[in-house]
């Protein structure tokens, strides 16, 4: 409201500043910075962490220049916060898009100044790195022992790998097709749709190319592909609407889009560290980080990765909310 003219005024306190921006009486508040007044009074800034991580809502927005690391950096102190928090209630994933930004955050940084340090007491928080994290690399078939074409550097993947918290993802044929029917697990034709996201396909011809591969028997990529090689000659078996000049098409897109080291078999021994996407998010638990490195990939590589981990995540959650409402009404006397 406009202040009348010759009125009294008083410099509002921390107390009264945090009950104005509505911060003063929060369910489960969440670290989000201080403020400092002109007077040199430092406010906490808190969140609430129903509106941060759900079930209300559950978003930020970060906005800023890019290229400053800002944005980053301020999401990573807000993970932080959350981790030390909410850590028996929330687990994080993280993607690395760019470089080894991503692929130590649990390591200690020695060059943090007294003042820096004493900015994270002020928030209420502890001046430490991310803790129980995992690591995931694209697979890669190389003669040095690290078996990944990521960019971390070689001694932070070392000590990761030696502290068994360093593993390469790959796909097989088997649960890229959909594994076993009626796997809770099976969302194999979502992969595959995934691969071609970008392509253009009117007719959905390729869609139920995808379709017939479950009726395909295949243990390994080649052969997966000789299959597939075998359905553009004319008179195969299979779909009468799907024509050779489909099949010859997707055959030349799965031979392509699938050239890389990350589509690949489990090897016997367990030097390269080999895990499946779907076995780590099964793993996935509070206070736990997983930080899946897509960086070396292609784009449609990139898409596929990140739109299966969010299916996982999708499917898990509503497995488990079927789970849920199967055990609370099966003790419901009807």
């Amino acid at each position: 409201m406009p202040i009348r003219d010759g009125a009294r005024v008083e410099w509002a306190g921390p107390d009264e500043i945090r009950s104005a921006l509505g911060v003063e009486n929060l369910h489960q508040p969440i670290p989000g910075g201080y403020i400092q007044t002109s007077n040199k009074e430092e406010i906490r800034i808190d969140f609430e962490a129903r509106y941060l991580v759900g079930p209300e809502a559950a978003h930020m927005n970060i906005s800023g220049i890019s290229g400053l690391a800002s944005k980053t950096s301020y999401a990573m102190f807000l993970l932080s916060a959350l981790q030390q928090r909410m850590k028996d209630e929330v687990s994080i994933i993280l993607f690395n898009v760019k470089g080894p930004d991503l692929l130590a955050i649990d390591q200690i940084n020695e060059q943090l100044t007294e003042a820096q340090k004493n900015e994270w007491r002020k928030c209420g928080l502890e001046h430490i790195p991310l803790q129980n994290a995992i690591y995931l690399y694209p697979y890669a078939k190389r003669s040095d022992p690290h078996f990944t074409s990521s960019h971390v550097p070689k001694g932070v993947l070392d000590a990761q790998i030696k502290e068994r918290r360093a593993f390469n993802y790959y796909y097989d044929v088997d649960t890229f097709k959909g594994g076993e029917e009626g796997n809770e697990t099976d969302v194999g034709c979502d992969k595959m749709s995934l691969l071609f996201s970008d392509i253009d396909d009117p007719q959905s011809t390729m869609e139920s190319c995808i379709h017939e591969l479950g009726e395909i028997e295949a243990e390994t990529w080649d052969k997966l592909r000789e299959e597939i090689q075998a359905k553009t000659e004319k008179g195969q078996s299979g779909r009468k609407e799907i024509s050779v000049q489909s099949w010859r098409k997707f055959s030349r897109l799965i031979r392509t889009r699938t050239d890389h080291d990350i589509f690949a078999s489990q090897y016997v021994g367990g030097d390269r560290r080999q895990k499946l996407i779907v076995e780590t998010i099964k793993e996935l638990r509070p206070g736990k980080i997983l930080v899946i490195d897509i960086a070396p990939l292609l784009d449609y590589l990139q898409c596929l990765v990140f739109g299966d981990i969010v299916f996982q995540i999708i499917n898990f959650k509503i497995n488990y909310l079927k789970k849920s409402l199967l055990s609370y009404y099966s003790g419901i006397a009807i």
